[in-house]
């Protein structure tokens, strides 16, 4: 995909607040490899919080262990959004590529979260 799509769907996450299908739309275009991993990792960083978190949601979903995805478990806990926060703990959740050292790290970067809803899933992954 183009990067001026690319913005046009970031201003339409942006404008469409809390409308589902907007983020599932999006969602299938990074499930579908229509979004690059180069392009998601730029929607991850977007100022934008609904952005970053639906691109964290679809990172998160598809699972795969790349940039996108190590951006995700990078930065999600400097992240502003609960959101991304949650998506980033669930990512860790289910990702089987990380190994027990960077699990840990990234499951540490998270230890003071405020949010007890990250807390309580980040407890089910060190329990694992």
């Amino acid at each position: 995909m183009e990067n001026s799509e690319v913005q046009i769907w970031e201003c339409r996450l942006a404008a469409a607040g809390e409308d589902g299908r907007i983020a599932c739309d999006f969602a299938e275009l990074i499930w579908n490899d229509q979004i690059c991993d180069v392009q998601q990792v730029k929607l991850l960083s977007s100022p934008i919080a609904r952005v970053r978190e639906v691109t964290a949601w679809a990172v998160k979903d598809l699972g795969r262990d790349g940039i996108a995805m190590r951006t995700l478990l990078e930065n999600g806990p400097n992240d502003t959004s609960d959101r991304v926060r949650l998506m980033m703990v669930s990512a860790l959740k289910e990702a089987s590529f990380l190994t027990i050292l960077e699990l840990e790290k990234h499951a540490a970067a998270l230890a003071k979260d405020p949010n007890s809803r990250v807390q309580a899933m980040l407890a089910e992954v060190r329990a694992r």
